[in-house]
């Protein structure tokens, strides 16, 4: 209201500390990389656990709040110091600066050499006196080889752009720290170089992905990651460039179902299995677009120790970055008299109170007004069966519940079924069939794992079947055979 207002700030006023967590990240930070493994995400970590701030609309008072609500308010800080500092400086500029001087976030405390992955920390914690101290930065901070799913030896680059802003030449020598060391992987950083003053050095990294020397994935809700940083030293000058890439080599299975068995043969160069599924529906005619589009769903009765199991296999037109980001509600007719009687829920757990990221399926009655019934409903299974940046799931859901209170009474086998899937983006598309589950074939509860040019035999399927291969590249993860002589 115009008065002046005074403020001291006093090196004795401190909060408690535990030294031990210094420069470590807290429990909930979310993981990248973005947009399927191409773009580097996030950029940078800054404090965001239990930070101390104005409580809007209580005019005095204060609220400790954790996220990146808190932590993006320090960046946002610091790069107003550096812009004050150097008001030429653009956004590209400042956010090379504070990425170049980061320094790791270690998972067992300071100074102990324990990086985070970088899809967790970004370039590493933000240091804002080492980022004003320099009088050069590498645009960008941080680059992503995106997701490499290869059948062969990989090669690629990505070029960064070094600025020198001061008025002497800058003569760079180049190391490279590893990170997240992934066998069959490695990194190239540039040779040294040197940068005019005033000027800029366009230089080069590479990356070479072996997918016969790579580990498999075992595929299910896993990512491996190959990171580290390139280090650009001229005298006192420290410039840090992050990379990172997903890795993931390929498996190439197929079926061929001649005669009175089914012929499986893995043509790529990493490991992969196959799984047996009885159809139930798939799309015919033009190939719909789209998140939500569903390919192809089937069924297997099996069974997890004493409990016996309906498993849905899930085949998407389209990859998700994360299945959790699209939701499925399958209604169930389970006596046959057009009126809908379950809902099998299929969703990311924080939806339910748990952690982000995992997925559940659940099982609700529907009310006389098809609602679902929450309170007389139940989670079923906290399962790992489906990947990043995939197109096929297998979901659990309990067959036959103590008391008899699952979707199934004992004894009975059949049901028809409407499907609806939405995407976080709100689009969404409902499909409906019918599954009886003594139409299983009784070698698909087993899991077949076929090494690289390895070939396997197993009987034929007296139905149509969804066969799906995690493994695989994208467009390649699912397969429907009929027997032999029957139309496809």
């Amino acid at each position: 209201k115009g008065s002046t207002i005074e403020v001291t700030l006093d090196p004795s006023e401190t909060v408690p500390d535990d030294p031990a967590l210094d420069d470590t990240l807290a429990g909930f930070t979310s993981s990248g990389p973005g947009h399927g493994g191409s773009l580097f995400k996030p950029d940078l970590a800054a404090p965001g656990r239990g930070i101390r701030s104005a409580d809007a609309g209580t005019g005095f008072d204060s609220v400790a709040i954790s996220g990146t609500s808190m932590a993006a308010p320090h960046v946002a800080g610091a790069a107003a110091l550096l812009k004050q500092l150097d008001p030429e400086l653009g956004p590209a500029g400042i956010k090379a600066l504070l990425q170049n001087s980061a320094i790791n976030a270690n998972s067992a405390g300071p100074s102990t050499d324990t990086p985070y992955n970088l899809t967790r920390q970004g370039t590493g914690i933000a240091r804002v006196d080492r980022a004003a101290a320099l009088a050069a930065y590498a645009s960008p901070g941080g680059v992503s080889f995106g997701r490499i799913n290869n059948l062969a030896p990989y090669r690629d680059s990505r070029t960064v752009t070094v600025t020198n802003r001061g008025d002497t030449a800058l003569d760079f020598q180049v190391h490279h720290e590893p990170g997240q060391a992934v066998r069959g992987v490695e990194a190239w950083c540039p040779a040294d170089f040197s940068v005019p003053a005033g000027g800029e050095t366009t230089v080069t990294l590479e990356i070479d992905a072996d997918p016969a020397l790579m580990p498999h994935d075992r595929g299910g809700d896993t990512q491996t990651e190959a990171d580290g940083w390139c280090v650009f030293v001229a005298d006192d000058q420290v410039l840090r460039t992050a990379y990172l890439a997903v890795v993931d080599p390929a498996s190439q299975l197929a079926v061929d179902n001649t005669g009175s068995v089914a012929r499986f043969s893995n043509a790529g160069p990493a490991r992969g299995f196959a799984e047996m599924f009885t159809l139930s529906w798939q799309s015919a005619g033009v190939r719909p677009s789209g998140g939500a589009a569903l390919a192809a769903l089937g069924f297997r009765a099996t069974s997890y120790g004493s409990f016996p199991l309906m498993n849905l296999g899930i085949a998407m037109h389209e990859g998700w970055e994360h299945p959790a980001h699209l939701s499925f509600e399958m209604y169930v007719d389970t006596d046959a008299d057009g009126i809908e009687d379950w809902l099998l829920a299929i969703a990311d757990w924080s939806e339910f109170g748990g952690t982000a990221g995992s997925l559940v399926s659940a099982q609700y009655p529907l009310d006389e007004k098809g609602e679902p019934d929450t309170d007389a409903g139940f989670l079923d299974w906290i399962f790992s069966t489906a990947d990043f940046n995939d197109q096929v799931m297998i979901v659990p859901f309990t067959l036959v519940a103590a008391g008899g209170d699952a979707f199934l009474l004992p004894g009975d086998n059949d049901f028809s079924w409407r499907l609806v899937i939405t995407t976080r983006e709100g689009e969404q598309t409902t499909q409906s069939g019918f599954i009886d589950l003594a139409d299983t074939a009784p070698e698909s509860d087993e899991t077949l794992w076929l090494d690289a040019d390895e070939s396997a035999v197993v009987p034929e399927s007296p139905w149509p079947s969804l066969l799906l291969y995690p493994n695989n590249p994208a467009g390649r993860q699912h397969q429907v055979i009929a027997p032999a002589g029957a139309p496809r």
